[in-house]
């Protein structure tokens, strides 16, 4: 018999428990919403690609929704008859309790409305010593499952195991951030915890990441968890919408804003706090010193000659199939004693391939092929009496500069009118987690880099990923890249305060919500749109929804996209403050 022949909701019959693989693992999902069909979808991609002999490939499902109609439409949607995975979609009306009896794990994900009416429709209780229930339910407590199961009686010498999960809806693309309420009688917590709670954890360990938390931490966490993802796309769309109204194509903005929140996530793990982060992000008008911002003490430019060193390295020429690297030779000049020092000491093993020095900007230039502008725009000043020196030093190079506003007009003007050795002049912007080598670089389109064997593009993919803009483009993609991260670091600094308010430690929630935003990535780069996305995660959760409606009263929307707009006005003011009016 297929797999298909075994779909309970296109026959009349009952589906025989006993025809599911013995070797496999049953699991049962109550309803199948929103959250639902997410968590179905998540663990069915990691099963059908599991390999044969490990334990998800055995993975099999009952999937009971409230009426034939939808569980026929749910079987078009994930059924396929050469799975080895069998799915068996019934409604309400063919549910009956002994087709839970193979069911080891049983996820309520129906409206917490219906949970009493349910449960004492399909008779639980007779599964009890073997079924762990796990809720998805707001607003319903393990006692108020248990009595359902139990039909409103008391204790019970084997009272139905109830363990609480909040998943978010980034299970669908296995970067789900799901909280589970520790287990009373677990002391150790993650240490000791019980047989069944190991079974579910490992269940949506593989659809995302896992947080134990204690009981009266439960509902903070789960807050953060499926809560918070609405919020932060609410923030998300009022910056594409402002990218968008300085003239950027959505699609575009999208795609940048996806890189964006991956990078963020990054520095987050790194333990960059929102605070510091917004603090010292590179955006127009508000420019940190890049020798004192500090994650490990380096600064954008140290982080980019840090990744070329390990691109350039003899490991990784001779695991890319030997041969000369691309480049062999590093000068660094910077504007401080002090930061030479510090450099030349992270890279005391390299010293070989790196010079240092303070205050020899002409030397640095006058040695090198390639040069590499990764100062602050004021200290391009101090080079305004080296004029001439400067220009002789760059002649027949490769220019990048990654200074806001590029390089001083009079320096390309000065190979114009001079007629030869034109050097390739290039402006790049990275944003600052290229610190974690997750950066998205917008580079200022030029056919002159053509000629450069694609060694602009390689330079900066060591330390993230690379666009080529247009010119009428290059300044407002520019805004998304560098100001998004600072802007987006007002709403998750406001929810952890919220989090903290109810109890939670400030670090833990901000690891679990670099998950929550690597799964609204993982959501947006499958397609997902973030208005779209706001409105799926207010219709699953109440709560959420008011939150969102609280939101959308104070206008948050447009106060992001006004930010944008803003910063984006400052641009055109290169060097100065934007105005506080």
């Amino acid at each position: 018999m297929s797999d298909s022949d075994m779909s309970g909701s296109g026959s009349s019959s009952p589906v025989d428990p006993s025809l599911i693989d013995p070797d496999g693992r049953v699991i049962a999902i109550i309803g199948c919403g929103t959250i639902g069909r997410a968590i179905l979808a998540g663990l069915l991609r990691i099963a059908r690609n599991a390999p044969d002999d490990s334990p998800e490939s055995h993975l099999h499902f009952y999937v009971v929704t409230r009426t034939k109609e939808s569980a026929d439409r749910l079987e078009q949607t994930f059924d396929r008859p050469e799975a080895r995975n069998m799915i068996i979609f019934l409604s309400e009306e063919e549910m009956r309790s002994s087709l839970f009896t193979r069911a080891r794990v049983v996820i309520l994900a129906c409206p917490p409305s219906k949970a009493e009416t349910v449960l004492q429709k399909y008779d639980l209780e007779s599964t009890v010593p073997l079924t762990t229930v796990v809720s998805l339910l707001h607003g319903v407590s393990v006692q108020d499952i248990q009595r359902y199961i139990l039909k409103g009686r008391g204790w019970h010498l084997h009272m139905p195991e109830v363990i609480r999960a909040r998943p978010n809806i980034a299970a669908k693309v296995g970067k789900c951030m799901t909280v589970i309420e520790s287990h009373p009688n677990d002391r150790g917590g993650n240490e000791e915890r019980l047989d069944r709670n190991d079974q579910v954890i490992w269940l949506f360990e593989l659809i995302g990441e896992v947080e134990i938390v204690p009981p009266d931490e439960f509902d903070a966490a789960a807050m953060l968890a499926s809560g918070s993802m609405g919020l932060a796309a609410t923030a998300f769309q009022g910056i594409i919408d402002g990218c968008v109204a300085e003239g950027l194509g959505r699609n575009e903005a999208l795609q940048i804003g996806k890189q964006m929140l991956k990078g963020m996530v990054h520095l987050l793990d790194r333990g960059m706090s929102p605070v510091l982060l917004n603090e010292n992000v590179s955006t127009p008008g508000i420019w940190a010193d890049r020798d004192r911002w500090a994650l490990e003490k380096k600064g954008v430019g140290s982080a980019i000659l840090s990744a070329l060193l390990d691109a350039t390295s003899p490991q990784a020429v001779s695991r890319s199939g030997g041969g000369p690297a691309r480049i062999t030779r590093f000068v660094v000049s910077f504007k401080t004693f002090a930061s030479a020092e510090r450099l030349r000491a992270q890279h005391e093993v390299d010293k070989n391939r790196v010079t240092v020095f303070a205050e020899e900007q002409i030397y640095c230039m006058q040695q090198a092929d390639i040069v590499l502008f990764a100062c602050h725009e004021d200290d391009l000043d101090d080079l305004d009496d080296k004029y001439q020196e400067v220009v002789d030093a760059l002649k027949g190079k490769l220019v990048i500069s990654i200074v806001n506003g590029g390089l001083p007009t009079d320096i390309p003007a000065a190979y114009r009118s001079k007629g030869n050795g034109w050097p390739t002049f290039v402006e790049a912007r990275p944003n600052d987690a290229v610190l974690v080598r997750k950066s998205t670089t917008i580079i200022k389109d030029n056919s002159a880099c053509e000629g450069r064997g694609g060694m602009v593009t390689w330079i900066f993919e060591q330390v993230g990923k690379v666009s080529y803009m247009s010119y009428l483009e290059f300044d407002t993609v520019t805004t998304t890249v560098r100001s998004s991260m600072a802007m987006f670091t007002l709403p998750l600094d406001g929810i952890l305060d919220a989090c903290v308010a109810r109890g939670m430690s400030r670090n833990e929630m901000k690891e679990m919500f670099a998950q929550v935003l690597e799964g609204l990535g993982g959501l947006l780069r499958h397609g997902v749109h973030p208005g779209g996305l706001r409105d799926v995660i207010s219709d699953n959760s109440r709560p959420t929804a008011r939150g969102m409606l609280q939101l959308e009263k104070s206008g948050i929307r447009a106060l992001f996209a006004e930010a944008m707009l803003t910063v984006g006005e400052g641009m055109l003011k290169v060097g100065e403050p934007i105005d506080d009016e």
